[in-house]
């Protein structure tokens, strides 16, 4: 199912950098029960194609990311998977453990996966990737619960001009809070170059890409109404602006699409991508060729720091018998930062060493009074650099240099 936009069967809630889930959660379960009956069997086209571009079948384990109320879980459980499902709203994951008894659904931001690593052979998104808080970090998560062969999926809108519901998405802009700057929308990623790019970012390699017809259609107004308005947009349109006027902007909208016998059709185009890790005996999934390691004084309190200025996601903790961190690895966005608390007993850990790490982020001002909030000591206020970035130095409570930019555009 969608996760974060579009109208009808996408979400159009642009997410926290904390993490999406305490938002778009009340907005997708609002109205659970009529997404089920009626705007998630759209999607089924979709949903049957990425089944069998990746083989779910007997014998497969299969997660799907924004998973809605369960229908695609449903449908590969159908051909003899075995099905775990994620999303945002608890009552649509409700509906999803009515449909697949059998199935693993969880409630969560899909930047933090409650999954053990390689543990599926299919991990899917249905318009849920691209409107997390952090696409990249929520694919590489994606990449981190997929085995060493597994398939990942993204699949999103096609273009704006072959969707016809996207005039349904374009009725609900007015009647919404306005959006912050840069938020993603509907059709942020609906290029085949945009959705391998990001895929590649969060070290994925795509393998295979197809577009797919997948038409609204509602045998009369008021069960259009009842799909169009399950989408978490319209839901956020209504708190904003009431039932009333978006059940007119709707219902004006609609009247476009209205066929000789009093049904409503749609026609709209999506896309996706099928991917995999790749291949590589050398080193392990989320990792670069190069990776910083710090070596600390107080691990803990950096990791804390980490936490509440950068967003910080901790994967592995090994401590030594004293409790001490001797191995921790953190995720930052699309990178791996490894760290240890200094050991005067330790060989290769024996002092701490500061270190200087130039990190790129959304919003270099938010991001450098966040710093400062969670012990950070300013050496430079943030600045317009003549190389195009909004930059800023801090030094973190580990005597760490931290060199904060967002790259603006050439000068």
């Amino acid at each position: 199912m969608p996760s974060s936009t579009n109208p009808p069967s996408g979400r159009d809630v642009p997410g926290a950098e904390a993490g999406s889930a305490p938002e778009q959660g009340p907005l997708w379960g609002a109205r659970a029960k009529d997404w089920a009956e009626v705007q998630e069997p759209a999607a089924r086209p979709i949903f049957e194609a990425v089944l069998k571009a990746t083989g779910a079948g007997p014998g497969t384990s299969l997660l799907d990311v924004g998973c809605g109320a369960g229908l695609l879980c449903q449908l590969a459980s159908e051909r003899g998977a075995a099905v775990a499902g994620f999303d945002a709203a608890e009552s649509m994951i409700a509906t999803a453990r009515t449909r697949v008894p059998a199935g693993d659904f969880r409630v969560g931001d899909m930047e933090s996966l409650p999954f053990a690593d390689h543990s599926f052979d299919v991990v899917t998104g249905v318009n849920s990737f691209q409107f997390a808080a952090n696409p990249v970090r929520a694919l590489s998560e994606a990449c981190r619960v997929a085995k060493p062969r597994a398939s990942v999926v993204i699949a999103t809108w096609g273009k704006p001009e072959d969707c016809e519901a996207a005039a349904i998405i374009a009725s609900l802009r007015s009647l919404s809070p306005l959006a912050p700057p840069n938020a993603p929308g509907p059709f942020a990623l609906s290029k085949r170059e945009a959705l391998e790019d990001i895929l590649r970012q969060a070290g994925l390699q795509p393998t295979a890409f197809q577009e797919v017809d997948a038409p609204f259609h509602y045998v009369d107004r008021a069960t259009a109404l009842r799909g169009v308005l399950a989408a978490g947009p319209s839901v956020r349109a209504v708190q904003a602006s009431g039932e009333e006027k978006v059940v007119q902007a709707l219902t004006a909208v609609l009247e476009r699409f209205r066929q000789a016998d009093g049904s409503y059709h749609l026609k709209n185009t999506f896309m996706f991508v099928v991917a995999a890790r790749p291949q590589s005996n050398y080193f392990r999934p989320g990792f670069r060729t190069l990776t910083p390691y710090l070596l600390v004084n107080d691990a803990e309190r950096l990791i804390a720091f980490l936490q509440s200025a950068f967003g910080a996601h901790e994967v592995l903790r090994v401590p030594r018998p004293d409790g001490t961190i001797m191995h921790a690895e953190l995720q930052i966005g699309d990178s791996r930062l490894e760290l240890a608390q200094a050991d005067p007993q330790s060989a290769h850990f024996r002092a701490p060493a500061a270190a200087g790490i130039h990190i790129y982020v959304p919003d270099t001002d938010a991001t450098y009074q966040r710093a400062l909030a969670a012990g950070a000591a300013s050496t430079t206020a943030p600045y317009d650099a003549p190389y195009g970035d909004r930059a800023a130095n801090i030094v973190d409570p580990c005597g760490n240099h931290w060199f904060i930019a967002t790259y603006a555009g050439a000068r």
